[in-house]
């Protein structure tokens, strides 16, 4: 027997025993490895079946939280146009209480304008007058002046002509 046919006897041989043994692992471990395969797919499928759950609970969850945002927005809206109401209300209750106040102190503004106008006239009228009469005084006074310087005049003349 030659080495090439020896390797060949044998490795056929090995072959052999290597399907053989390969047979027989595969014949008893059949049974364990189908449950451990069965046990593996059921574990997968429970694992699976949690996930399911756990994003149809996710999204309810996140369906709840989106709706309380929305309730929240709406909230915070109606919160806002409230308080712009009320701002308003407050502005026009502020704007009547002092536009009523300016009034009144308009009103005695004009009233003081008033009286001290009147004041001011009467101060001028007696001026006025103390100035027409001082005047008239004045005028009198020289016209007496005159006129008596004129019936001096005519005495002097009166008693020169006669005299």
């Amino acid at each position: 027997m030659t080495k090439e046919t020896f390797f060949k006897v044998l490795e056929e041989s090995n072959l052999f025993y290597f399907a053989l043994l390969f047979g027989v692992i595969a014949f008893f471990s059949r049974k364990p490895l189908d449950s451990f395969l069965k046990k593996k797919n059921e574990e997968l499928n429970n694992f699976l079946d949690q996930s399911e759950k756990r994003l149809k609970e996710a999204q309810l969850i996140f369906e709840a939280k989106k709706k309380t945002i929305e309730s929240f927005e709406k909230e915070i809206l109606n919160s806002k146009n409230e308080t712009d109401k009320r701002i308003k209300k407050y502005k026009e209750e502020q704007k009547k209480k002092y536009q009523h106040e300016i009034q009144d102190l308009e009103a005695k503004l004009k009233s003081r304008l008033l009286r001290k106008r009147k004041e001011k006239e009467r101060e001028f009228k007696t001026d006025f007058i103390e100035r027409v009469f001082s005047e008239l005084l004045h005028d009198l006074n020289e016209k007496q002046a005159k006129s008596s310087q004129r019936s001096a005049l005519r005495l002097l003349t009166n008693t020169q002509i006669t005299g």
